[in-house]
């Protein structure tokens, strides 16, 4: 799960260092990162929503890998 979560750390931090309340429809800088990577389609559109793609895909599916693989762990205790 680490690689996925540092993967979405990265392109947060990426898409953020440069933001500015003069351009943004956000008033915050935590708003326009939402709206880049978990935010619908109507907000994510100044980036044609290639965030969510490229970083938020990866994190949740390393978050399900990991969640799967935990739930197999404990039914193989419960199965020994």
């Amino acid at each position: 799960m680490d690689n996925g979560v540092l993967w979405l750390a990265f392109g947060i931090y990426g898409e953020t260092r440069l933001w500015s309340a003069s351009w943004s429809g956000e008033t915050t800088r935590l708003q326009y990162a939402f709206a880049e990577f978990f935010g619908p389609t109507s907000k994510c559109s100044g980036s044609e929503c290639l965030n969510e793609v490229f970083f938020t895909m990866p994190f949740v599916a390393s978050v399900m890998y990991s969640f799967g693989a935990y739930l197999r762990g404990r039914r193989m205790k419960q199965v020994n």
